[in-house]
């Protein structure tokens, strides 16, 4: 395999960590493979189940509702919209607070991020919809521990923390604990830099930069960290990391996104460029009422649904 294509593959293997459609490169691979390749051959393919995948273009756009699970009580910790355009190859991410102010079936609290633990992932699909005034097709949800373990497999990432960071919540299991400066994180502390957007009350630090309670100074680190994690892993090096990287995916998600749909789009995101992905965060303001809630701005919302996230 060339070194241009194995970056390709890495870097789409890094965006499943986090975006549902990192995980369409299983078909790539596929195609990419051959029989003397210990890595990317029929043997591992066959080993995964994907030996004898087949399915039919896709010719139309399509969303997915991207979500990462809290581990406490079955919260989405994070959750993202992700807009494929087979016509033009590209793909738009639309990053949703988890505080986001809406109404949710089942639910007295009126936080987007509560419709995964009352109703599953169909509930937390129909909340985006509703919210957004858009189709969501599909649905990919992973749990906290997977992205643990990938950070771990891919021998952790080297990052500047913007902000000391220290929480608590004994209710969570949630012990956040990070020092500001470049170092080494690990999959634990990993997890601790993404989920932190506040201090307890009292705790004093130097700096504590935007974190005060709402999602803006969080998103805006998760988006850095992506970007360092894409750019220290696309490396030769970590090919033999792969097949633990997708077995660690395969075990902790769950997806309505039928596999004859993964390998027809995996076709076409093999040819996606960075410059082809367009990533953004829902608009709004972070306001303090009876809870710390994300108002949504609809007029500035309705023109980037119809500009990227349109379906119909």
């Amino acid at each position: 395999m060339r070194l241009r294509k194995f970056y390709l593959v890495v870097s789409l293997i890094i965006l499943v960590i986090l975006f549902c459609f990192g995980a369409l490169i299983i078909g790539s691979i596929k195609s990419n493979g051959s029989s003397d390749n210990p890595y990317f051959g029929s043997g591992f393919l066959s080993a995964l189940g994907l030996d004898n995948i087949s399915g039919t273009k896709i010719n139309k756009p399509a969303n997915c509702l991207f979500m990462v699970g809290d581990k406490s009580s079955a919260n989405t910790d994070t959750m993202m919209l992700i807009n494929y355009n087979p016509e033009t190859k590209k793909v738009s991410l639309l990053t949703i607070p988890r505080d986001t102010k809406c109404t949710v079936k089942g639910s007295k609290v009126k936080k987007i991020n509560s419709a995964m633990a009352v109703g599953g992932p169909e509930n937390a699909v129909d909340a985006v919809s509703n919210l957004l005034d858009t189709r969501v097709d599909y649905y990919f949800y992973m749990n906290l521990s997977a992205f643990r373990e990938i950070i771990d497999t891919l021998d952790g990432v080297d990052f500047n923390v913007p902000v000391d960071m220290k929480y608590d919540d004994p209710y969570q299991d949630l012990h956040i604990d990070l020092k500001q400066g470049f170092q080494h994180l690990d999959g634990a502390k990993a997890e601790q830099l993404l989920r932190f957007r506040k201090y307890n009350k009292g705790v004093k630090v130097k700096n504590k930069g935007n974190y005060y309670g709402g999602d803006e100074a969080r998103t805006q680190t998760q988006r850095d960290f992506i970007r360092e994690l894409v750019r220290q892993k696309a490396n030769i090096k970590y090919v033999s990391k792969i097949p633990e990287v997708l077995k660690t995916v395969s075990k902790n998600t769950k997806t309505d996104i039928p596999w004859d749909l993964i390998k027809s789009m995996s076709m076409d995101i093999a040819a996606i460029k960075a410059e082809d992905i367009e990533a953004m965060s829902l608009p709004g303001e972070d306001v303090e009422q009876e809870l710390w809630y994300f108002i949504y701005d609809e007029k500035k919302g309705k023109e980037i649904i119809e500009k990227y996230f349109s379906v119909s």
